[in-house]
C-alpha cells in the first residue's frame, strides 16, 4: 500500500515524463522532476524541478533521497544512444538501488522499431 505522501521522482521532462507527472499528480503523489537544466516550462505548480545528471551515480542519491518510486522518462538522442545509454543506465541503477526506491516506468526506446515497422 503507498501512501500519497511517498516522493516519486520523474527523470526527464519531456513528453513521456509530463504525462507521468500528471498522472502521478492526480493521484495526489508528491512528484519531483529531474533534468540537465532544473527547469522546465511545462510543470505543474505543486511539482519541484531539480538539476541533476543521471550519468552520475552520486548525484542520483542525492536527487533521489527519501524516494520511494524513480521513473526513467530521460532518453538520449537516437543517434547518441550507443554511447549516452550506458552511462545513463548504469548510474541510475547504481544511484537508486543505494536509496532503496522502487524503479517505477523504464521504458524502452522504441525509435529504433520505427523503420521495422514501417516496412
Amino acid at each position: 500500500m503507498s501512501s500519497n505522501n511517498e516522493l516519486q521522482v520523474i527523470f526527464g521532462t519531456g513528453p513521456l515524463g509530463s504525462a507521468v507527472m500528471r498522472e502521478l499528480v492526480r493521484q495526489g503523489k508528491r512528484v519531483r522532476m529531474v533534468n540537465r537544466q532544473g527547469k522546465a516550462a511545462e510543470v505543474l505548480s505543486e511539482v519541484e524541478v531539480v538539476k541533476g545528471d543521471a550519468t552520475d551515480p552520486a548525484n542520483v542519491r542525492e536527487v533521489c533521497q527519501g524516494a520511494t518510486v524513480v521513473y526513467l522518462c530521460a532518453q538520449p538522442a537516437f543517434n547518441r544512444w550507443a554511447e549516452d545509454f550506458p552511462p545513463i543506465m548504469s548510474g541510475l541503477i547504481e544511484g537508486v538501488a543505494a536509496v532503496g526506491a522502487n524503479p517505477g516506468l523504464w521504458p524502452e526506446r522504441l525509435a529504433g522499431w520505427a523503420g521495422r515497422l514501417a516496412n
